[in-house]
């Protein structure tokens, strides 16, 4: 067996770095499950699909009904003036409310799904069912804006600084860009269905709602990676290395980028992803290999050993979390090809309690839990 020298991690305070954390804002069940949008006091709406309601929830995760009477909001956005646009998808009608909750009906139109605005303030109306997105100028008559094919259930909309168009498919996974001379181009094709997308950083993060995972993708089509959220789903908190979802759907971000807010569908849970642009890699690459790692014993009073195989050699990183997502211990690790056996030893500065674990490389990812009594 080709074995690692021994690992003993010093657990400093002065060596952490802010992570990027995944943590629940508002447990499940709520009052929404769908498109999500923050105004300019960096409070955050939320739709509930197959529902009727608009719920307000403040920074700090106070809920309240900000409108009901609809018929299935969905993806909805903040206009130049701060209001409310709800298009409402069994409804066929798209909303404007005021910040006092007051309704006016921008337009009659079958199958609203998602919308936006473009960069000459008019509005951009995705149809899901239809396949088809329209374009509604200030007085209001509108005509298509999509003559590209490839649509399949289109649902995340968004403009860029450089005025290119981004259109997500739910049904496929496909992002699509278009320049503003009409060229389009595919930068990418995540596995499953695609809830929503915002714009974050210079990288498009997008909701990848069967597969349990956010993905960030960079404009220019260079490769999209796994973000946050680990295969099989899940509810967990802490890094996004560890952090589990559950058919994560609605997503927006604050106007700076750095956090971001995640419905999830079912268990109707707020989420939020702080540190997003802080210089810390995502979960893994697009190409990476996630292999299995036996820990033993675990839990542990002074030594455990990580046990995985390798197809060749590869450096690796390994870090180590808390549960809380602060990093507390990262090595590098010259792996050989073969069996691999790292071994934690306790620290006198690590207290007991729940930990985290991630092994990196260029090509490999394994993550997993350590429990120190």
């Amino acid at each position: 067996m080709s074995k690692l020298l021994p690992i003993l991690c010093t657990f400093l305070l002065t060596f952490s770095i802010h992570a990027q954390t995944v943590s629940t804002l508002v447990p499940g069940p709520s009052t929404f499950n769908d498109g999500l949008a923050v105004d300019r006091y960096g409070n955050i709406f939320a739709a509930r699909y197959f529902g009727s309601t608009i719920t307000k929830i403040t920074p700090d995760g106070q809920t309240s009904i900000f409108a009901d009477g609809m018929s299935s909001p969905n993806g909805i956005i903040f206009d130049s003036l701060g209001n409310l646009l709800v298009p409402q998808a069994v409804g066929d009608m798209i909303n404007s409310i005021d910040t006092a909750g007051n309704f006016d009906t921008i337009m009659l139109i079958d199958d609203p799904g998602a919308l936006a605005i473009d960069p000459d303030g008019n509005l951009i109306i995705a149809r899901y069912n239809i396949n088809d997105i329209l374009i509604m100028d200030s007085l209001g008559d509108t005509s298509s804006y999509w003559n590209h094919g490839g649509l399949n259930g289109p649902i995340g909309l968004l403009f860029d600084q450089d005025d290119n168009f981004y259109v997500g498919n739910f049904t496929d996974g496909r992002i699509f860009k278009r320049t503003p001379d009409d060229s389009v181009t595919q930068i990418a094709d995540l596995p499953g269905t695609l809830g929503f997308m915002t714009l974050a950083g210079g990288h498009i993060y997008a909701t990848a709602f069967a597969s349990n995972r956010i993905y960030k993708v960079p404009l220019d089509g260079s490769g999209e990676e796994i973000f946050a959220g680990g295969s099989g789903g899940g509810y967990t908190d802490g890094h996004v290395s560890v952090a589990r979802f559950s058919g994560p759907n609605g997503i927006t971000s604050t106007p700076t980028g750095d956090t971001i807010y995640i419905s999830e569908y079912n268990p109707r849970r707020l989420r939020m992803i702080t540190g997003v642009l802080n210089p810390t890699v995502g979960l893994e690459g697009k190409k990476k290999h996630e292999i299995d790692v036996y820990v033993f014993p675990n839990p542990f009073s002074d030594q455990a050993s990580l046990s995985f195989e390798l197809d060749e050699p590869e450096d690796l990183r390994l870090d180590i979390f808390t549960n809380t997502g602060k990093l507390v211990c990262t090595k590098a690790i010259s792996g050989k090809s073969g069996p691999q056996d790292i071994r934690i030893n306790k620290d006198e500065s690590l207290g007991p309690g729940v930990y985290h674990f991630r092994i990196m490389g260029a090509r490999t990812l394994a993550n997993g839990k350590l429990i120190l009594r």
